[in-house]
């Protein structure tokens, strides 16, 4: 029998990494239904559409428009959207951005790889988290910008 797939709304403007993500997911064969949603509004329309609701929302916080912190209130403050995990998934070292996605209640924050090898590595810790029912617990919230290159800290789903 296969494995369920997980389904993941990416929440990304930049085409290049779409692709990258798409690329690590192909590489390790995982079966993880990949759904893109190009900026916030777009992906509220897509939350709220009959039927779709993601295991997992990969948000970038460097949006136009909406940014990511932005989309997190927005999805945080809906009764029906609030339980779904999200990753924060971004190239932002800002201290304000750590800090908003935390109070936000990001469920992670990752600081994007800066190569293929890292990607293909989280994108595997993050399905295997998800199969696992808890997101990797080598991650933490970095206490400064500079302390993980890759960092998150699970939240307990409540």
């Amino acid at each position: 029998m296969p494995d369920t797939p997980m389904h993941v709304l990416h929440v990304e403007d930049d085409p290049g990494d779409i692709i990258l993500f798409k690329r690590a997911v192909e590489r390790l064969q995982l079966p993880i239904a990949h759904e893109v949603a190009l900026d916030g509004p777009e992906a509220i329309r897509w939350l709220e559409a009959p039927g779709h609701v993601p295991d997992l929302i990969l948000l970038d916080i460097k949006l136009p428009g909406m940014t990511g912190l932005q989309f997190l209130k927005k999805i945080k403050e809906n009764p029906k959207l609030r339980k779904i995990p999200v990753v924060v998934f971004t190239t932002s070292e800002l201290a304000t951005d750590m800090i908003g996605a935390e109070e936000l209640k990001a469920d992670a924050y990752v600081r994007k790889p800066n190569d293929n090898t890292g990607l293909v590595r989280f994108v595997g810790e993050l399905y295997q988290g998800w199969k696992g029912s808890q997101l990797s617990s080598t991650w933490a919230w970095p206490t400064s910008p500079q302390a993980l290159p890759t960092s998150t800290r699970p939240r307990a789903r409540t």
